[in-house]
Formats: structure tokens, C-alpha cells, sequence
């Protein structure tokens, strides 16, 4: 109920129509001419006069030329690119994953983020490109590529960066590592060098530097862990603790590992928070990994303390569990993406 300002009880307001524009009758103005005819001819003169007058004083002349207004384009920053610090030249066993062979500084300037596309590389050195099985770019314990093979033919490979942003007035080490194949060639030699940065329409410096490190391979051959993707025999549905993955890993026999961390890759549509509370567990030891608030983007990546030890020839059977927040149109299959992605060590015999 609506109330009128003394406070009685109001039912139905009603607004009333705006007023009609008043009409003049004959009776008001009167025309001072009583020929109809000489009215209409006198109106019709005066039109034409206004008529002319407007067009005389406000139609552009013919030849003024029309300029297109144009939108001022945005600044978008610019990129500087050095190789931080030189590394060590060393000897790499064959297998070895994860081995470092260039360490950039990116850094942004302060007008603007910068969207860093691709890295361009150019394999050197007295050895076979099939000796290198992957060449890959980490931001910390992120993978920021897919891994890519060396081309054969001129020793280049691009990676392509996953939305990879370097904030404005920010400096974001880059550390691009390989993989060594099993079957390298001893004593090959391998450098990696940068030949460009595509950093779209942001100007982009890169800072020359000294030859990049040698990786020399060498020594016996490393052992090899197999993945083996489980089913899973319980429904993957809403609710807590649910198991999303089961992978089995085997140690050949040439060495025991320490598995120190995994990353898992969801294949399906689920991202974000809608998965949470991510962490691994064995049907022996329980939890053996911290737990993962939620995915960053598609993946996530779990450190194992105490590493998991893998002994030659032997298998563990690894859970992936979650707290599943979202069921709606969303999809999870989970794998390890790439050979990378188990970070593990060599346990030497005593």
C-alpha cells in the first residue's frame, strides 16, 4: 500500500495524461488576407526563401574532401630478453630428462603485460638432433610448452607458449630443458641457441650473449620408468574423495628411483575449482603427496615428501583423489602428458 503525505491510505494512483498542445482557432489569429489563394502563394514564397537560405549557408561545398577519423592504437608494451647466467658445461648420462640448457630473463615494461607467443631455438654442436628426444620451456615447476623435436634438417624447433604472460615492470625466468634419448650417440655434442622471441605486436629485444653450454653424452645408460594407465573401478560421480586416476609405475631393472613429484594432465573438459583438494595416495602408505587447492588450468602438479621410492623391476600402484565440485558437462581423463612430468632421481646402489 501506498501512502499520501497527510498518511491516509492510498488504492490506486492514477497519472494523469500530459496535457494536449493548445489549438488556435481562425477566431485567434485571423488572417489578414481573406484570398485563400494569396495566403497559400505568400507561404509557399516564404518556404522557398528558407529553403535557399539553408542550403546557401550550411551544404558543404562539393569540393571539400571527407577525412576518415581513425581509433589511436593502444600501446602494448615492449619485451627485453637476456640469457640470465651461463651453466656449466657437464656430461649427460643417456635417458636423462629434464637436463637445462638455456636459462632466460623475460622482463616487461611497465606500460603494459606481455603476451609471450613462442620461443625459436637452433640446435648446434658436433652430435645427431635425434639424440635430443624433447626440448620443452618451464617457468618454475610449470611446464609453459608442449615438448617438440629437433628438425633434422637445420637443427630448429619452435615452442609454443601456453598464455604465458610476463606482468608489466615484472622479470619471469624462462629455463628451457631437454630430454636425452635412450639410444643416444656417446660423446655427441649439444648446445641449444635462441634465435628469436615472438612476442606479437610488443617490441622485443634480445640481448646477445656467449656461446650456450655444451651437454656432451656419455656414461651407461639410465634406467626407464613405465606408465601404465589402470581402470578405475568405482563411478566417478560428485561428492569428496573421489579416485580419478590409477597409474602403475615400473622400474626396469638397470636402477632404483626417488620420485620427488608428478604433474597430471586432465585430457577432459574440467578446469579450475572444479576440482579440489587434489592429492595422491598408495592402498599401503595413504596420502604420500601435499594437496592441491585446485587445477591450475588443466593440470596439476604434486610434490612427494618423502620421495616414493621405485626399486629395479618393481611396480606401485599410484591414486589420483579429488573432491569433485562440478559435474555439470564436465569430463576428466587424466594422464601424464609428457616423460617430463615424473620428476624423479637415480638412487645409486651401495
Amino acid at each position: 500500500m501506498i501512502r499520501n503525505r497527510n498518511g491516509a491510505g492510498a488504492g490506486i494512483i492514477s497519472i494523469p495524461s500530459p496535457s494536449p498542445k493548445p489549438s488556435f482557432t481562425s477566431n485567434q489569429y485571423p488572417n489578414p488576407n481573406p484570398n485563400p489563394n494569396c495566403g497559400t502563394i505568400t507561404s509557399m514564397v516564404v518556404s522557398s526563401a528558407m529553403v535557399a537560405l539553408f542550403l546557401h549557408h550550411f551544404m558543404l561545398p562539393p569540393s571539400t574532401p571527407v577525412v576518415p577519423v581513425q581509433a589511436e592504437s593502444s600501446y602494448v608494451g615492449s619485451l627485453s630478453v637476456k640469457v640470465d647466467k651461463q651453466l656449466f658445461a657437464a656430461t649427460v648420462p643417456r635417458g636423462t630428462r629434464r637436463v637445462p640448457m638455456l636459462v632466460l630473463s623475460l622482463t616487461a615494461s611497465c606500460e603494459a603485460d606481455v603476451h609471450v607467443d613462442s620461443l625459436t631455438l637452433k640446435r648446434v654442436g658436433m652430435g645427431n638432433s635425434l639424440d635430443i628426444a624433447a626440448v620443452y620451456a618451464m617457468s618454475g615447476t610449470r611446464r609453459i610448452s608442449r615438448a617438440r623435436t629437433v628438425s633434422r634438417r637445420d637443427g630448429l624447433l619452435q615452442l609454443r607458449l601456453n598464455r604465458f604472460i610476463v606482468p608489466a615492470c615484472m622479470t619471469i625466468p624462462v629455463e628451457v630443458q631437454a630430454d636425452f634419448s635412450t639410444d643416444a650417440a656417446v660423446a655427441g655434442e649439444h648446445r641449444l641457441r635462441l634465435q628469436s622471441v615472438d612476442a606479437g605486436e610488443a617490441h622485443t629485444t634480445v640481448s646477445p650473449s656467449r656461446m650456450p653450454v655444451i651437454r656432451r653424452t656419455a656414461g651407461p645408460l639410465l634406467g626407464i620408468i613405465e606408465v601404465e594407465y589402470l581402470q578405475i573401478n568405482t563411478p566417478i560421480r560428485f561428492g569428496s574423495n573421489r579416485t580419478v586416476s590409477r597409474i602403475k609405475l615400473t622400474a626396469n631393472r638397470d636402477n632404483n628411483h626417488a620420485i620427488s613429484a608428478i604433474r597430471f594432465t586432465n585430457d577432459g573438459s574440467a578446469r579450475g575449482d572444479s576440482l579440489q583438494n587434489l592429492r595422491i595416495e598408495t592402498s599401503r602408505d595413504g596420502q604420500i603427496s601435499h594437496t592441491a587447492a585446485s587445477l591450475d588450468g588443466s593440470s596439476v602438479y604434486l610434490k612427494i615428501k618423502p620421495p616414493l621410492i621405485l626399486r629395479q623391476n618393481q611396480s606401485r600402484t599410484l591414486l589420483l583423489k579429488t573432491d569433485i565440485m562440478s559435474g555439470v558437462n564436465k569430463t576428466i581423463q587424466f594422464v601424464i602428458e609428457e616423460p617430463s612430468d615424473i620428476v624423479s632421481n637415480i638412487v645409486r646402489r651401495r
